[in-house]
């Protein structure tokens, strides 16, 4: 017995074949053996629409991107060696990228503080920046859309060893020299915290992270090393 398909168009009864004619979209009848590819379609083009409409919407929402890029200017391999480990006094070449995608200026203050593994960390869920002294910062302005590299040269000047601890005493960034007393278990890391600070009318101050939709975002990175 055949199979029937029944339904209406503009208020007619239609019955057809089954094997024939199975859907009606848009005034179309749709072939049984195009069907499956006319889903195929229907669903990439989903999903492409999806993609697009969700990545623009990534896109364009204001945020501020902050980064620690090697000497070349990206990612990874920052110390030519897979222990992360540096020479006293040997000077590490970095660049800390941040990017302005507001829709007006911003004035940013980057902070830079000294960890060893078991200290906390900055806290990017309550926005709570790490409690350890800030050692530098460094104050821009950028205008909207801007982004730059700031030279980051550092390098860790003077130790000392006592009770299975190393101490760094003495560190160097771009040229200035700071007294620090973080000690860690010796051949444990030391971590280099970079955070992002915003200026709010609000306060008068610099607040660690930004607003945007009366949310807080708090962007910080990190650079584990050695000293050897």
């Amino acid at each position: 017995m055949q199979d029937y398909f029944v339904f209406t168009v503009n208020k007619k009864l239609l019955k057809l074949p089954y094997n024939n004619l199975t859907t009606y979209v848009g005034g179309i009848y749709i072939m049984e053996q195009i069907k499956p590819v006319l889903i195929s379609v229907i669903l990439i083009g989903g999903w492409f629409f999806l993609y697009q409409n969700f990545a623009q919407e990534i896109e364009t929402t204001p945020h501020i991107t902050l980064g620690i890029l090697n000497d070349n200017k990206i990612i990874g391999d920052f110390y030519g060696n897979l222990e992360g480990t540096i020479g006293l006094s040997e000077t590490m070449s970095n660049f800390i990228y941040v990017s302005n995608e507001f829709s007006e200026s911003k004035n940013i203050s980057i902070k830079i503080k000294i960890l060893n593994s078991t200290m906390s960390t900055p806290d990017s869920i309550d926005c709570r920046p790490s409690q350890q002294p800030i050692i530098y910062e460094e104050n821009i302005r950028l205008e909207k859309k801007q982004s730059i590299n700031m030279p980051l040269n550092w390098s860790i000047r003077q130790t000392t060893h006592l009770d299975n601890f190393t101490h760094i005493n003495f560190i160097k960034i771009n040229k200035n020299e700071i007294v620090t007393d973080i000690k860690s278990l010796d051949n444990k890391p030391f971590r280099l915290i970079v955070e992002l600070w915003t200026y709010e009318e609000e306060y008068e101050s610099y607040v660690f992270g930004y607003r945007y939709n009366n949310k807080k975002y708090a962007p910080w990175n990190q650079l584990w090393f050695i000293v050897s």
